[in-house]
């Protein structure tokens, strides 16, 4: 008998211990710690792209700068989320002046289009569904009048992941693999996306030396405006 509830007692007691342990895990996975800094904060949906802004602000950029340094860096370890060929807008508090700023990144389509007459195939996808990219020239905009640094130095970070490389994720090898079909009917893009007809695996190197190239002569241009 004594044994018995000896034996009970024990069960009880580890199975305690056990459940505790349990929700103690389940509590740590749960939390996320606080981002503390004290000189400026870079956040975006990559760890390399937050990294650059960082770099930026380190170097004594401002916060335009980093961020243009990060909405770069997007563009190449995020492109099926960020990119310079889309549209978009900033809007920023600028202390000096006390003013919220909006810059439209937003491009024209062409005046006599008729979309009724396109299908949806069409709007979805392909030189038609587009509109002229103007996210590039916000970011001009806003480095011009907000900027401390110039293109060239807030790009540093995207030309060189585009160039020397940067590891897949796993988001960016779903991401690619659920639009695979549809980046198949293009023979530029799947020749970058799909290097040897098939998406990069997770962890794999992936470079965009054209798009490096692109950035580049974004920059010479950029010194002619």
């Amino acid at each position: 008998m004594f044994k018995n509830k000896l034996s009970t007692k024990m069960f009880n007691l580890i199975l305690f211990i056990l459940l505790l342990s349990i929700l103690t895990l389940t509590v740590n996975a749960q939390y996320r710690p606080n981002i503390v800094g004290v000189y400026g904060l870079t956040t975006s949906a990559h760890s390399l792209a937050s990294q650059a802004g960082l770099d930026i602000l380190q170097k004594g950029g401002n916060a335009v700068d980093a961020a243009v340094a990060t909405a770069a860096t997007l563009n190449v370890v995020e492109y099926y989320m960020s990119g310079l060929d889309g549209n978009g807008f900033i809007s920023l508090y600028w202390a000096p002046e006390n003013k919220v700023y909006s810059i439209a990144g937003t491009g024209a389509v062409p005046y006599a289009v008729d979309f009724s007459k396109l299908s949806k195939e069409e709007l979805d996808r392909g030189y038609k569904s587009g509109c002229v990219p103007g996210l590039f020239g916000a970011w001009i905009q806003a480095m011009q009048k907000f900027g401390t640094m110039s293109l060239a130095d807030v790009m540093e970070s995207a030309i060189n992941y585009a160039e020397k490389g940067f590891p897949i994720t796993s988001a960016w090898y779903d991401w690619t693999e659920r639009f695979k079909t549809t980046l198949e009917l293009f023979p530029t893009t799947s020749r970058v996306f799909l290097p040897k007809g098939k998406v990069p695996a997770v962890g794999e190197m992936f470079y965009m030396k054209d798009l490096a190239n692109t950035f580049k002569k974004m920059d010479l241009l950029n010194k002619w405006l």
